[in-house]
């Protein structure tokens, strides 16, 4: 059983909201919006999760599949003595919300929310998924030699391998520096299977049938390019549906004000 390294924001009793990040992610990157968030609604305790392969859940042994993080989260429930009342997950972090509800029944969980993640297999925004902006970030990453002397380095190769400027900066912050330089936050070796299993697994029916009375939440951000007009379709029959206007894939970032408004809305 691994348990997933996890950070609690607020000390709020009404409700217990649960994070998962994006892939390439970490906690860190919803920090500042969960603290905002407690504010706002002090009767809130957040907890951030690293999911395995990243962050401070490096360490998690293999198979590395989306069904081993439903699991992994499963054991933080069992830790905390207490599971989420609302699961949001970001992008890749969606998917494993939805793979954690068909695993588990969603146990005492009364909302899950799939932010800017379609919820079907393939790569986000369709193609093939080798050649998509995740599958191609991979590969830079995995070549890069590490330690890099400098962030910018990373930037470099990642640009020169057509990747966008947005794309290049974020992923120099996912680097942490060390006394002989700077290296990922991330295991390259899980990422890999990670992905391979994430592309592979189709939640549509979990999206559309979810078990235990739990209510499905999909946002989509306006700006995004993550959905397929296959996808948007499909998307028109689920109960709750939800575009973010304004924002792109990066939603929290682009419009967090109107995107706490919604996750705030009553169980």
């Amino acid at each position: 059983m691994f348990i997933p390294a996890h950070e609690i924001v607020g000390e709020g009793a009404d409700r217990t909201v649960w994070v998962l990040h994006g892939i390439f992610g970490s906690r860190a990157n919803w920090k500042g919006f969960a603290r905002r968030f407690v504010v706002a609604h002090p009767g809130t305790r957040v907890v951030l999760v690293d999911l395995r392969g990243h962050g401070g859940s490096r360490s998690a042994p293999p198979p590395h599949t989306m069904t081993a993080c439903a699991a992994d989260l499963s054991a933080l429930e069992s830790a905390l003595g207490a599971g989420p009342d609302a699961l949001w997950g970001h992008s890749f972090g969606g998917k494993a919300a939805l793979t954690w509800l068909r695993e588990s029944g969603g146990g005492g969980a009364r909302q899950v929310w799939a932010l800017d993640s379609p919820p079907g297999s393939g790569a986000a925004g369709g193609g093939d998924p080798v050649s998509s902006e995740v599958g191609r970030t991979l590969r830079v990453v995995e070549a890069l030699p590490l330690p890099l002397q400098r962030r910018t380095d990373a930037q470099r190769g990642l640009l020169e391998a057509g990747l966008s400027r947005a794309v290049a900066g974020w992923m120099s912050t996912n680097l942490v520096r060390g006394d002989d330089g700077y290296r990922w936050h991330f295991d390259t070796d899980a990422l890999g299977p990670l992905l391979e299993d994430y592309w592979a697994e189709d939640l549509w029916p979990t999206a559309e049938h979810p078990p235990g009375g739990v209510a499905v939440h999909c946002v989509r951000a306006e700006r995004s390019d993550r959905w397929t007009t296959a996808d948007l379709r499909r998307l028109e029959g689920l109960e709750h549906v939800h575009l973010l206007r304004g924002a792109g894939h990066w939603l929290h970032v682009d419009a967090p004000e109107a995107l706490m408004e919604l996750l705030a809305q009553p169980f």
